[in-house]
């Protein structure tokens, strides 16, 4: 065989402790806004009592970082900080406002991050593009 030849990897055995292969499990959403000053922890109530508003054809899901909510497609997700949480709304549309603190598109979805640290800055118009992310769902 020459130096060159390539041979075929020999395949890595399975674990026979499933256990450890499997992913934690999700953490809740008192879990993941536990130890949040009281400015935080209020906007985030404020902000899951308007999406909850918006309809009843929808879920939230947790992960062990973030609550994503989905109505046909995921429209906007939490991620909580020391200090704040970061809200991302998902829309067919890039927003042009000095409140988006970073974006991300695809041909067709931008997704818009903006930092929340206070109760004052659940309402227009983050309250609106939230709206606007659910319908165009």
């Amino acid at each position: 065989m020459s130096p060159k030849a390539k041979t075929k990897a020999k395949p890595r055995p399975r674990s026979e402790n499933r256990d450890a292969c499997d992913p934690a499990p999700a953490l809740t959403e008192a879990e993941l806004f536990a130890d949040l000053p009281e400015d935080v922890d209020a906007a985030w109530k404020k902000l899951r009592a308007f999406v909850k508003k918006l309809g009843p054809d929808q879920s939230a899901h947790t992960s062990n970082r973030s609550i994503m909510f989905k109505r046909e497609q995921l429209f906007a997700f939490v991620t909580p900080k020391k200090t704040a949480f970061e809200l991302y709304i998902i829309l067919p549309r890039v927003i042009e406002s000095e409140l988006i603190r970073n974006f991300q598109s695809t041909k067709t979805r931008t997704c818009h991050l903006l930092k929340i640290n206070h109760v004052d800055q659940v309402d227009e118009p983050i309250t609106d593009w939230l709206r606007e992310a659910f319908e165009a769902n």
